[in-house]
């Protein structure tokens, strides 16, 4: 088995989002591996009933500026927890393209994201984020599932 030297973990700041945080810090611990923090924003397009216009990117501005201090802070709070090292990086695009694209760039040997189970027809046309990450990555995929979201056998009400 490759040794876990680099490790990415995405996070929505979800609930979900943070056990995988915490999951990755304790992965960043016992490998000595430094961590970075990933956040994808997809861009609003907004249109002026009136004038039938695009309003320039600045929602998409305060998005990325508002992204970049709550990642920070999730990056701060693996840092107190005793993650070896830890970056954070804010992008806008399609979030599993972008977090995948994320991991070949930086030649991550493992990302780490959240899951949950998702129904219904968006999953059906679109698959979740860490589906889809795990489908395209060219390293391991960790998905982390939140305490709360235990799976139960088939066929078990």
């Amino acid at each position: 088995m490759k040794p876990v030297q680099k490790i990415l973990v995405a996070t929505d700041f979800s609930n979900y989002a943070n056990a995988a945080l915490d999951f990755a810090v304790d992965l960043s611990r016992k490998y000595e591996a430094p961590l970075m923090v990933a956040h994808v924003t997809q861009p609003l397009v907004s249109m002026i009933p009136t004038m039938g216009s695009f309003v320039p990117g600045e929602y998409d501005d305060q998005l990325l500026k508002d992204a970049n201090k709550m990642v920070e802070e999730a990056a701060q709070r693996l840092r107190t927890q005793g993650a070896v090292s830890v970056t954070s990086r804010v992008t806008m695009g399609t979030p599993f393209l972008e977090l995948v694209y994320l991991a070949h760039e930086g030649a991550f040997d493992l990302v780490v994201v959240g899951t949950h189970g998702r129904t219904g027809l968006k999953h059906v046309l679109m698959g979740s984020v860490a589906e889809q990450v795990v489908r395209h990555c060219s390293c391991s995929v960790l998905t982390v599932r939140h305490a709360d979201m235990r799976a139960k056998p088939i066929g078990k009400p």
